[in-house]
């Protein structure tokens, strides 16, 4: 397999303010077998061609944190100074440590006026029911919070109570004395006729999808989109 970058001959995939590139494929004959191995093998080609022409073409942009919503221009501004004394080799320990000091005295203070703000935003009940999630620390980063079990007059918060609660009702209840027989038929496993999938419905379904967030290999859908006049009957060949 040889899946190279070549010189503007025809199908090319293009940035604005950048030479346009090609992307030399295989001929169709080189690939004859359906093997895993072989399709696993034409992907990384393929997938290593795209990197090498966005490379060569375009300037990779990475996300930016979105950062903590009480953040204001404030705690930028004492971190600016924090950084400036810290770098500064007249700067005494003292000097630093009251920087650091202005430094947490505003973030504290831009986190009491954030919160109060929300509370102030208070419209239904519910809303201060919300609220208590906000300081949660007894669940790890990530985890949506699952309501109380109750089990009688006992409630089960925690997620070790919870689950111990549910292996109890579910998986340990005493078993039926009257099992219901079961008279199981020999069962046929039919097979249905699928028609050849059509290059048009492997467009659809690998270029049509919105979600923009990139994969393992880091191309997303617009990316394929771009190179799917070079790539696309090569691509087809995998499905």
């Amino acid at each position: 397999m040889n899946l190279s970058l070549q010189p503007f001959n025809g199908a090319h995939m293009t940035s604005p303010g950048t030479p346009h590139l090609s992307v030399g494929l295989p001929s169709m004959t080189s690939f004859s077998g359906r093997q895993y191995k072989e399709r696993q093998g034409m992907w990384t080609g393929i997938t290593q061609a795209i990197s090498t022409a966005l490379e060569a073409s375009t300037k990779r942009a990475y996300p930016r944190p979105c950062g903590h919503k009480w953040w204001n221009q404030d705690c930028t501004r004492v971190v600016k100074t924090l950084r400036r004394v810290a770098r500064d080799p007249t700067s005494t320990p003292e000097d630093i440590r009251e920087a650091k000091q202005a430094l947490r005295r505003v973030v504290r203070l831009s986190k009491r006026q954030f919160w109060r703000s929300k509370v102030d935003e208070f419209e239904e009940p519910k809303d201060v029911f919300n609220a208590v999630k906000w300081n949660r620390t007894d669940r790890t980063e990530g985890t949506l919070p699952i309501s109380p079990l109750k089990e009688g007059d006992r409630l089960h918060t925690s997620t070790d109570d919870k689950a111990s609660y549910l292996v109890r009702a579910l998986l340990q209840k005493a078993s039926c004395s009257e099992d219901v027989v079961l008279n199981l038929e020999p069962i046929n496993n039919p097979t249905l006729p699928f028609p050849a999938i059509t290059e048009k419905e492997i467009y659809t379904a690998v270029i049509k999808p919105k979600n923009s967030t990139p994969g393992k290999d880091g191309i997303t859908t617009s990316i394929l989109g771009k190179a799917w006049p070079a790539l696309g009957p090569t691509i087809s060949i995998l499905y």
